[in-house]
């Protein structure tokens, strides 16, 4: 737990101006809002039938928002908004558990077409996060502006693993506890 611990603690992001983004509790999440000019596309993993993220990030910055949950198929409204609704979960490998589709990130990114654009990411998963980050490729990071990731367990070792990937691509500029 503790190196885990290290692994996370904030650092500070030349320039960040954080905004929040979502709801005004949980579903809510903090960009560097100022720095996300080149992103074209955005994907928000775990929805549950809402995603104020997604809807605001794509009225702010005018790309859509593609949206991940094969637990909740409620596809979200959003008004002035960009959305595109997948009843499909994310996951370390393509594959079907009790009955509900999984695919990788390089999976969803390149049906999608987005393969090579630079994208925003939000991901609540409930411990999906940690498998599906560890077996992604270096594109999937390199293509990636801005992740906003509620992560979940602390007692695996691959955790660490999994964060040390991470910040090879990303710093972190929040951290809520």
């Amino acid at each position: 737990r503790q190196e885990l611990f290290d692994e996370i603690q904030q650092g500070r992001v030349a320039g960040c101006e954080l905004e929040r983004f979502g709801e005004a509790h949980d579903g809510g999440y903090l960009l560097c809002a100022n720095l996300l000019g080149a992103v074209k596309a955005g994907y928000s993993y775990g929805i549950s039938g809402y995603d104020g993220w997604g809807c605001d990030v794509s009225r702010r910055l005018h790309v859509p928002i593609h949206q991940y949950d094969c637990f909740n198929l409620t596809e979200p409204v959003c008004p002035g908004g960009t959305t595109i609704f997948h009843g499909e979960c994310i996951g370390p490998a393509r594959s079907v558990q009790d009955g509900r589709p999984f695919d990788t990130f390089s999976g969803q990114f390149a049906k999608n077409g987005d393969a090579a654009k630079t994208l925003v990411m939000k991901i609540d998963v409930e411990g999906a996060e940690w498998d599906s980050f560890l077996v992604a490729p270096d594109s999937v990071f390199e293509d990636n502006d801005q992740m906003d990731v509620e992560f979940h367990g602390v007692g695996d070792a691959k955790f660490v693993a999994t964060m040390r990937q991470l910040k090879e691509f990303f710093n972190v500029a929040h951290v809520h506890f």
